[in-house]
């Protein structure tokens, strides 16, 4: 029974512990996507900053504002080609994030189950106990001396 409620304790821990890793994980999710908004947002205003240079020039017919706009594409094209590889980064991340937070959204079904499952056992208590022998019960007694004895014990606790 104590076995039970250790595992129950140990199964509630890391239901917290995955309950905090999925926060973290959303979190972590949301400034992801607030940080590829906001490359698009820049991304959309050195595009506007580049239309209204043509426009500049194209009424001006000036070599000054010819050199300007060729400035201004080199740096379009550097901006854009930085905001397309941070995009590609970033929408990586979002995936490995997602797929990070499926495997926790199902460890986290498979602990309730468990939960569930011991709630049960604990219900029906006398349909999960065994009849112990007195050369039985002496076996056990001596497995649990030696669980004592040794530093990583569940296993023979386990196989009690």
């Amino acid at each position: 029974m104590d076995d039970i409620l250790d595992e129950n304790n140990i199964l509630i821990h890391q239901n917290t512990e995955l309950k905090n890793k999925f926060k973290q994980l959303s979190d972590q999710l949301n400034i992801v996507s607030a940080k590829e908004q906001i490359l698009r947002e820049k991304n959309q205003a050195v595009e506007d900053f580049i239309a209204k240079s043509e426009q500049l020039a194209k009424e001006k017919a000036d070599s000054v504002y010819q050199n300007e706009l060729l400035k201004k594409q080199n740096e379009y094209n550097r901006l854009s080609s930085i905001a397309e590889e941070e995009i590609e980064k970033y929408s990586q991340q979002i995936k490995e994030m997602s797929e990070e937070l499926e495997s926790i959204k199902r460890t986290r079904i498979a602990v309730i189950q468990a939960n569930k499952q011991e709630e049960k056992i604990k219900e029906n208590k006398e349909d999960f106990c065994l009849i112990v022998s007195p050369a039985e019960h002496g076996d056990i007694e001596q497995l649990r001396a030696v669980a004592k004895k040794i530093t990583k014990s569940r296993a023979v606790y386990m196989a009690i």
